[in-house]
């Protein structure tokens, strides 16, 4: 496990900007061994053995499907010229590679016999943006402002399914701007 991150910026009277970086990149949790009176686990041959078992994962032992990879990064920038002109430029990224548990996956009865690490699902944003702007100091009443923006969302969403049953999914993508 790891994590970092980065930042730098600047102010002057001409222009103004900032960049900035951030990663985290964590495992799968591993279940603690402190066990409260009452709970009983499922046995070593992947059945649940005792029918009133109520914890899939035995203390001690990895948690599959609970890990997160994540980035992030900014970058955004503005200059100003004349008498009240500025334009602003944008851009963020955020991605996650990271698993999920489903209740599917580890439900006594439920579509898999077998619990273990699935594919991570992924998790991808993309967002632009532009702002113009012009105010003049000598007119009070002239203040004028074009926004632009573009965000692209992108997520391989495999519900955390084995090969081999019925469910199906797709990649799925949406686009949107102004």
């Amino acid at each position: 496990m790891y994590s970092g991150s980065f930042a730098v910026a600047a102010m002057k009277e001409n222009y103004e900007y900032v960049l900035a970086y951030s990663k985290r990149d964590q495992g799968n949790y591993f279940v603690g061994t402190r066990v409260p009176d009452g709970i009983a686990f499922r046995t070593g041959n992947q059945t649940w053995g005792n029918r009133y078992a109520n914890a899939r994962v035995p203390a001690g032992t990895e948690a599959f499907n609970t890990s997160e990879n994540t980035d992030s990064f900014l970058a955004k920038g503005k200059v100003k010229w004349g008498d009240g002109h500025s334009l602003e430029l944008g851009y963020l990224h955020f991605g996650s590679d990271y698993g999920e548990i489903s209740e599917f996956n580890i439900a006594p009865t439920g579509l898999f016999a077998v619990y273990g690490q699935l594919p991570l699902l992924e998790m991808r944003v993309e967002t632009y943006t532009a702002k113009y702007r012009y105010q003049p100091s000598d007119n009070p009443l002239l203040n004028v402002r074009a926004n632009l923006w573009h965000s692209d969302l992108g997520a391989n969403m495999e519900s955390g399914r084995q090969a081999g049953t019925s469910a199906t999914s797709r990649p799925s993508r949406l686009r949107s701007g102004n």
